[in-house]
């Protein structure tokens, strides 16, 4: 039996790009798992609080003991962030870009009225292809000078249990509109 290298708590980096993140990224070690042969680690990334299933120990590269303080601090980052990508001023920019955060997809979504796979399935596959589909219709509300023309292709092609007044209003009201950060700052 091979000895566990690592305890929940501890920080370390990742060696090679995994679940998008690249070589070096922080993660915290919060579960860990035995295999026939080697250990497996729940991670949390420093930087955003993402949560991600199994990495091989052969990934990772201790970093320092760390502690419970790092739960906390990935937990902060993440609801920092969770709050920028469901800000609709930062999600119109990344809409022109055609860069938006898992979260902001969600929001937008949950705003139309669509009813993702994703929710029953866990897959991203869902979401990606959701989002595919819809985000022509985004554009097209966020470009729209009137309610009336932004309804017009939801009409014209039956999709008229979408909620497009919600999006249009979110677009379009002044109330929504206030400084954020950049897409492009992370």
């Amino acid at each position: 039996m091979t000895k566990q290298k690592f305890r929940k708590g501890n920080l370390a980096k990742l060696k090679r790009k995994e679940y998008g993140y690249d070589i070096g990224t922080e993660v915290i070690i919060n579960e860990r798992n035995k295999s026939s042969d080697h250990w497996d680690y729940g991670i949390i990334v420093l930087k955003d609080g993402n949560e991600c299933a199994w990495t091989d120990e052969d990934n990772l590269e201790y970093v320092t003991e760390g502690g419970r303080h790092l739960f906390k601090q990935a937990k902060m980052n993440h609801k920092t962030l969770s709050k920028r990508n469901t800000d609709i001023n930062f999600i119109l920019e990344c809409l022109d870009r055609g860069e938006l955060y898992t979260e902001s997809v969600e929001y937008l979504l949950d705003l139309i009225g669509h009813k993702s796979t994703f929710y029953v399935e866990g897959s991203f596959y869902h979401l990606y292809n959701d989002m595919k589909t819809l985000y022509p219709l985004f554009i097209h509300i966020k470009n729209a000078k009137t309610l009336d023309e932004a309804k017009e292709p939801f009409i014209k092609h039956g999709l008229i249990m979408y909620n497009v007044d919600a999006v249009y209003d979110a677009f379009h009201n002044r109330e929504y509109r206030g400084k954020n950060k950049s897409c492009s700052e992370n």
